[in-house]
């Protein structure tokens, strides 16, 4: 066995990529290299294209010692190739024996293993990790069996079956794209040899290469796109959409585009659907092409909804282009990302505040007389203009638009970019006040470990038996950064302070020069500033928990909320309300015991301060109500409206509390939208018929957060609004019910709890029952996504895997892995194994089937299939059903897959209408003849599968439902026929009966009604006791996908037939020239009719078949008249010359049409026994209604010719020939006769 030394030295390690040729560690880097002198002009003869592209930094895995590394110029792209060295200065014949892909590893080591005994490295290797000194265990070592013994036989076999390689590749796959690790982590040497001591059936060629896994991830993505697709076409509601652009640190721009619906089964689904690559400028109309081509790559162009985006310009650019694509109104579509909004007001009311720009508005604060209300709103309007302008204010990059709460594990690989900090820069910051003051804090904290120090310091000597706690920095982008930034100042005010004292302690003591005072110093909060901070913390609260609710997943869990859509306008209503009343100098918190309390907020404060705060609260309110007056959309309202325990009632508690932006026509407004919506789409569309019990018990609802935040600020403003609102829905009550839209609304809201947390649920238990066509519209309007917080976390997954370490990362692999791992945790995709790959010597897997395929269905009892090629077995939910593992039945000539496979068994399921049940089998493509001459038991077969169901039929029950349903229709059409158990290749039938009770159907479906149609589909005669009863025959055989459109085609006059018979259908078995002679002789067959074979034997006996050879209708009716041939007919010395036989052909129908002309020749004057006929030339020509066609057919020496068993030769005997012009064989289907004559005998030889 060869080896080789290892170097002591590590070899560089390859430049940082997910690709690399590598499915070794570097620590085995070759030696030595093959000789590429022994390239002469002989060897590249032998492989023409191929080039020498030797490269010793890309050659580090231990088989490139014993191969060469060339290039295959002959394909696109080009391939690099590895040529075995052995083989190649053996001259071997077969080059595809030695030469592989170069990312082919494990072929590679199989070929030095099993022609050149080369093992890798590792198999040599001795060390601590196993028992017996290697890093593979051997499964006879680790369980001291014996392999002579059947007992152990048995045991090592069940061992080796429950691995199948291929399916630990798709798990490593699913395991490094979910957790977004590196590809390349399968080459390091420690995680083989993990893999290999934990799995002794485990071989180490087959643990992938991380090209391997790559090529595995494309194949993957494309056959996860095909579920992915059928999900979204059978989705119950519209396809509604979140996009955004992001740009990694390494400048690689993504756009996500994530879709949000619910299925046929009432489940919510919130996906990734692309991540293109953005090569171009991040302009509206770019992103509105991808956007496009992926809805169109998934064929939603007619399902789409609404598209929840941020408020960036060019979002607004891309709305246009996509409206104008697909016909639909951008204004209406268009949803705004509420925390996206929620973010600019917070920052609006925290840095709004630069000093320079609202000084006049401090400065003369409710002043009436001097500024009126309308200049108020012009200097905050130029406040957050300002700050909209400034660099590091301005509109956050797609990426930071969005806080999101990212687990510790999820950001511990996240790279910082430094920010670049000068003088001028904190003077900025400084004049936004206390925020910027701390903000500045931060900064000189993470710039000077010194001053760090003197923080911890200052923690310790103000509280030490408290933990030391690291300063919080804010993101200037990320108002909740800013909210933990000032949380941690207050909890540590009196380290700040201290820590400043100690500064400046230091300071006076070096001698207080003002050039060396530390600049720290400036950013000193006064004991105002300390209370603006402490307030401002209390205020955004409510903002906290409103951001937190509106990046739910708006799928009912463990919260009391979930961030659905009709939670939307509670929350921003909840939050001006809560800024109007802090700029009184109330806010209302709540208590554990979740009790609601007035706090006042400016107690202790001088009037500088409470003027300052009220400037910061009036910022942010008029940011906040700049955006509520742009939720224009139908879509705000109409969920809250669909919501069945909010409804209007809901909404009228919003607008009719304060004054302040009350107003009669905005109900009216929406009532109107509302209503045409439904009119327009919903109204008179078709549905499902829905039979949903209701599961949710009534309960009283318990109200969250929001509800409990407003329901206790109405109650300060309007305590009488309880009053008022009993009597307008008493009101209402007494409204006329029209249709589904209105007896909804006339109806009260829903007091359940359940409901309340889940209203989808609602329209699935009860509202689908009640309402059908409505559930569709408030199912539509529910599911529109709040935020578009999916795709940020989309991107936050994305922005793991593209790492610094990974900066080669192509785009469409991140793309591919991103999508991959969205649909796999959304349980879209699973890392099973297609049939497409059960090969190789031992798998095992589970098959998750069309799981829906029983689905509201009437009837009940199903018969459900298996037959397999190897051993199976089949499960419904989980429970074996079907055994095929241990033993096969016995084979019989229906044996499916040409005799490979085994008998199907099958198994009863009572289906309950509505219930899903899974089908799935467990499949080894190992045969059932064993051999126990060593470890492994059984040998390999072609593996393969066949799984159906099949409705349980009751034959009394049914022939009585088609007799009952013959009688109610005008023209009943029944298929009968024969399948594969019944006619199937390499079988002989035992009669020409069809299966059994299928003459009494169509005998019973035809005295029903008459006019019955039957189509028979066989691809050999059967025997028909009912054809002389039936209106219309038609013979179907077995076609292929189309030919049930042929059928119809056919039936439905749309074309007009003329195919004709290419047998004869005899009236009984008994009748056919072969009953008396078929299987008499052994392994021999007696053709006792001798040359009077199909319609010839007919003919000669008289006895009339049911259909002669060649019968066929149609639709027209065509008369043959000109019957031209000649009369002398010379064939010639050599028999080459041909002659020519016409006719005309005229359609004496209504209908256009084709006719097949059939010319017969009868044998006068021969001097053997011939057939009265033989068919022996044939046309096929198109007649227009009403006109004529000469049809022509052209004869040769086989027209006239017959074997010469004496002379061993053909024969062509001169003499008188009768020519017949019929539409069949049948006599009395001929039309013309006429006769011509050979002049000589002419014998000649060949096919």
């Amino acid at each position: 066995m060869d080896s080789f030394d290892e170097e002591d030295a590590a070899s560089t390690p390859p430049p940082p990529s997910e690709l690399s040729t590598s499915s070794a560690s570097t620590k085995y880097a070759p030696s030595r290299f093959p000789d590429y002198e022994a390239w002469t002009i002989d060897k590249f003869e032998r492989f023409p294209g191929f080039t020498i592209c030797h490269d010793p930094s890309r050659e580090r895995t231990w088989w490139w010692q014993f191969g060469f590394r060339m290039k295959d110029n002959r394909s696109q792209p080009h391939k690099i190739v590895w040529i075995c060295e052995r083989c190649f200065l053996r001259n071997r014949l077969k080059t595809t024996h030695y030469v592989f892909i170069a990312s082919t590893a494990g072929g590679i080591v199989r070929h030095l293993s099993r022609e050149h005994k080369v093992v890798p490295p590792s198999r040599q290797r001795t060390g601590p990790v196993s028992g017996n000194g290697g890093a593979q265990r051997n499964l006879l070592d680790m369980l001291h069996a014996d392999p002579t013994n059947p007992r152990d036989q048995s045991l090592l076999s069940n061992l080796h079956s429950l691995f199948d390689p291929a399916v630990n590749q798709l798990l490593l796959l699913d395991w490094l794209t979910y957790h977004n690790l590196p590809f390349n982590l399968v080459n390091s040497e420690r995680f083989r040899r993990l893999l290999l001591y934990n799995n002794p059936s485990l071989q180490e060629e087959q643990i992938p290469s991380d090209r391997t896994l790559v090529n595995l991830l494309t194949n993957e993505y494309n056959r996860a796109r095909g579920p992915v697709h059928v999900l979204l076409q059978k989705a119950r509601s519209m396809i509604h959409f979140t996009f955004d652009g992001w740009t990694s640190r390494q400048n690689a721009s993504f756009l996500g585009i994530n879709a949000h619906f619910v299925d046929r089964d009432w489940k919510q689904w919130r996906i990734l659907l692309a991540l293109p690559a953005l090569r171009n400028r991040h302009t509206g109309a770019a992103l509105a092409d991808e956007v496009a081509d992926t809805i169109c790559a998934f064929g939603l162009q007619d399902r789409i909804g609404y598209y929840t985006l941020d408020n960036a310009t060019n979002n607004d650019t891309a709305m246009e282009a996509l409206a104008a694509e697909f016909d639909f109104d951008k204004d209406e579509r268009r949803i705004r990302c509420a925390p996206h909004f929620l973010n600019l007001a917070v920052r609006a009311m925290m840095y709004g505040s630069k000093r320079d720009n609202f000084d006049e508005l401090l400065a003369h604060w409710g002043d009436k007389d001097f500024m009126t209300e309308e200049d108020e709103q012009r200097q905050l309007s130029d406040a957050i203009n300002e700050l909209g302008t400034d660099d590091d204010f301005g509109t956050p990059s797609m990426e930071e638009d969005l806080e999101l709460e990212t687990a510790p594990e999820q950001s511990q690989d996240q790279c910082q970019v430094p920010e670049i900090i000068n003088a001028e820069k904190v003077d900025k910051y400084r004049k936004f006040g206390p925020f910027g003051k701390l903000h500045n804090i931060g900064i000189a904290l993470r710039m000077n470990s010194q001053l760090l120090e003197d923080f911890y310091e200052a923690q310790r000597q103000t509280a030490p038996t408290e933990p030391v706690l690291a300063w919080v920095q804010n993101v200037c982008t990320r108002w909740q950064s800013d909210e933990a930034m000032a949380s941690r100042a207050l909890l540590k005010r009196s380290a700040v302070n201290r820590m400043l004292s100690i500064i400046e302690e230091r300071w006076v003591s070096q001698g207080g020069k003002e050039q060396d005072r530390p600049a720290i110093l400036k950013e000193n909060l006064s004991l105002e500033e300390w209370k603006v901070v402490a307030t401002v913390q209390k205020i955004l609260q409510p903002f906290k928990v409103a951001s937190k609710q509106l990046q739910g997943e708006g799928i009912s869990g463990k919260r009391s909320t979930s961030g659905g859509f009709d939670e939307y306008f509670q929350v921003v209503e909840m939050l001006l309300d809560h800024l109007e009343l802090a700029v009184q100098g109330v806010i209302i918190e709540e208590n554990d015991d979740h009790i609601m309390e007035e706090v006042h907020l400016f107690d202790d404060m001088d009037a500088k301060t409470r003027k300052l705060l009220k400037t910061y609260i009036k910022l942010g309110w008029k940011k906040l109500n700049d955006y509520y007056g742009k939720l224009t959309s139908t879509a705000y309202v109409a969920a809250v409206v669909f919501h069945p325990c909010k409804k209007w009632r809901t909404l009228e508690q919003l607008w009719n509390q304060l004054p302040s932006r009350q107003t009669s026509e905005w109900r009216k407004t929406y009532e109107g939208n509302l209503t045409r919506v439904w009119e327009e789409k919903y109204k008179d569309m078709a549905h499902e018929v829905a039979c949903n019990a209701v599961s949710a018990s009534e309960s009283n609802s318990a109200l969250d957060y929001i509800e409990r935040r407003l329901a206790f600020s109405r109650s300060l403003v309007r305590p009488d609004s309880q009053e008022r609102q009993s009597k307008r829905r008493k009101q209402s009550a007494t409204l006329p019910v029209q249709d589904e839209l209105d007896q909804y609304l006339s109806e009260p809201p829903v007091d359940n709890i359940a409901y309340k947390v889940d209203p989808i649920a609602w329209w699935r238990d009860v509202g689908a029952v009640r309402f059908p066509r409505l559930s569709y519209m408030a199912v539509d309007f529910l599911t529109i996504a709040s935020s578009s917080a999916e795709t940020e976390r989309d991107f936050s997954s994305c922005g793991r895997m593209v790492t610094p370490l990974r900066c080669r990362l192509r785009r469409h692999i991140v793309a591919m892995a991103q999508c991959l791992r969205s649909w796999s945790k959304a349980g879209i995709y699973r890392p099973t194994l297609p049939l497409g790959l059960l090969e190789g010597d031992n798998w095992r897997q589970v098959l998750q089937l069309a799981s829906r395929s029983i689905d509201s269905i009437d009837f009940e009892a199903w018969l459900v299939g298996l037959c397999v090629m190897g051993k199976g077995r089949l499960y419904i939910d989980g429970k074996a059903a079907v055994d095929l593992w241990s033993s096969h039945p016995k084979k019989t000539l229906q044996t499916p897959m040409f005799n490979q496979a085994s008998m199907e068994l099958t198994a009863d399921l009572e289906a309950i209408e509505g219930q899903v049940y899974e089908i799935s089998t467990l499949l080894k493509n190992e045969s059932m003849s064993t051999s126990l001459g060593g470890p492994y038991v059984g040998t390999p077969c072609i593996g393969g599968v066949r799984i159906g169901c099949c409705e349980k039929i009751d034959p009394a029950v049914a022939l009585n439902e088609a007799v009952e349903l013959a009688r109610s229709v005008d023209v009943p059409i029944l298929i009968a026929g024969l399948n594969a158990d019944y006619e199937t290749e390499a079988v002989d039938r035992h009669d020409l009966e069809l299966p059994p009770g299928i003459n009494n159907l169509i005998q019973r479906v035809t005295e029903a009604n008459p006019k019955t149609i039957i189509v028979n589909q066989s691809g050999c005669p059967v025997t028909m006791p009912w054809a002389s009863q039936v209106s219309t025959l038609l013979q179907a055989w077995f076609g292929g996908q189309e030919t049930g459109t042929a059928i119809a085609d056919v039936l439905f006059g749309r074309y007009n037939p003329s195919g004709r018979l290419s047998i004869t259908f005899p009236r009984r078995l008994e009748d056919t020239p072969f009953f008396l002679n078929f299987g008499k002789g052994v392994r021999h067959m007696y053709y006792g009719e001798g040359v009077f074979i199909g319609h010839r034997y007919y003919e000669k006996l008289g006895n009339y078949p049911l259909f002669y050879f060649g019968f066929g209708l149609s639709y027209t009716t065509f008369e043959y008249s000109n019957l031209q041939i000649p009369e002398v007919v010379d064939l010639g010395d050599d028999g080459e010359q041909t002659f020519n036989v016409s006719v005309d052909v005229t359609n004496a129908g209504d209908r256009d049409g084709h006719e097949i002309v059939q010319l017969y020749i009868s044998d006068v004057e021969c001097a053997t026994l011939r057939p009265c006929k033989e068919l022996k030339g044939f046309a096929k020509v198109w007649v227009p209604k009403g006109g004529k066609v000469k049809a022509e057919i052209n004869l040769n020496r086989y027209a006239v010719s017959y074997w010469d068993e004496e002379e061993e030769k053909w024969l062509a005997e001169k003499g008188s020939f009768k020519v017949v012009i019929s539409r069949s064989a049948d006599p009395k289907d001929e039309v013309l006769q006429s006769e011509f004559k050979l002049e000589r005998d002419l014998y000649w030889r060949g096919v």
